[in-house]
């Protein structure tokens, strides 16, 4: 039974990184590559928002690259930043962007829900391309005036995947992922894999398309995942 992450070119690094220092060989497959789109970050927050909501590290990078090349960072004088999760935390902070808000589950639904400000705020959402429209969608239900603006998209691999066989263990990194997964590696049925979705999103994907799920973690982080699969190799799983 072998490991394998199906990630972003972006993820690839920090997934392999994590696993090494949890002492478990995880092959990884990079199924996304990111692609930057051309913004106009200027003209954008020049129409003032109270709060940029960031969904992805990748975007947090290219908007906070955009932002530094540029020379914007006064137009984010008076705005407060939410990021999804810890990774686009760490992201925003390498470039001096501070986070205001961190919801309790790293999920942009919790992220919709809890986002600490009153109706009739303006929000700029910085998503992928092929994001879906759940979250603009429940923070405009709250009475949110919400921009969005899609910052990068993502290039799927064409390759067909031939490394995975039965019973391997696939963490999946997001459900476009899992989608992308499915597609190259038809020769494998989904109810011979053991899946490992990193949250609630992802485990929708994958029990839609019929992967046996071996756990969800408890925090929607890679450091979680490997914890918890660490403890099941040492109980002989």
């Amino acid at each position: 039974m072998r490991i394998f992450a199906a990630v972003s070119q972006e993820s690839a690094p920090k997934v392999r990184a994590i696993a090494e220092t949890y002492g478990l060989r995880v092959r990884i497959l990079v199924l996304l590559r990111q692609r930057k789109r051309k913004l106009d970050l200027r003209n954008t927050l020049k129409e003032g928002f109270d709060w940029i909501v960031f969904t992805s590290g990748y975007g947090a990078k290219t908007f906070a690259e955009e932002v530094m090349s540029g020379g914007l960072f006064h137009l984010l004088l008076n705005v407060k930043v939410a990021a999804v999760g810890p990774g686009t935390y760490s992201s925003l902070k390498r470039f001096g962007i501070g986070v205001d808000f961190l919801p309790e589950n790293y999920t942009t639904s919790a992220l919709a829900d809890e986002l600490p400000a009153e109706a009739g705020k303006r929000v700029l959402t910085v998503r992928s391309k092929e994001g879906g429209s759940e979250l603009e969608e429940a923070l405009s239900k709250r009475g949110f005036i919400v921009r969005r603006i899609n910052a990068y998209e993502n290039v799927k691999r064409r390759k067909p995947i031939r490394e995975v066989s039965d019973n391997d263990i696939v963490i999946f990194g997001s459900s476009e992922i899992v989608r992308t997964f499915a597609e190259l590696s038809r020769e494998v049925r989904p109810a011979n894999l053991y899946a490992v979705p990193i949250g609630p999103k992802t485990l929708n994907e994958c029990t839609r398309l019929g992967y046996r799920i071996l756990f969800v973690p408890k925090v929607y982080t890679y450091e979680e995942i490997f914890e918890e699969l660490r403890s099941l190799k040492n109980g002989g799983v």
